[in-house]
């Protein structure tokens, strides 16, 4: 079976839509809901970004995107 591509994303590292976004860190936020960051196939490559489900144990040296 064909591997469908996926639906269209956003990649929070450089701030636009794309369909291979993976999820790469969930932030914990207190008391509130808390947030997940997506980056597309280049820029994992580019930032050497870890996709989650591939990732050890949440560490705080995983460059986050820029704000800006």
């Amino acid at each position: 079976m064909a591997e469908e591509p996926n639906a269209p994303g956003w990649c929070h590292w450089h701030g636009g839509p794309t369909h291979s976004a993976v999820l790469i860190a969930v932030l914990e936020a207190g008391s509130g809901p808390g947030n997940a960051l997506y980056a597309c196939a280049p820029c994992r490559d580019e930032q050497r970004l870890t996709p989650y489900a591939e990732s050890a144990p949440p560490s705080d040296s995983a460059p986050l995107p820029s704000e800006g």
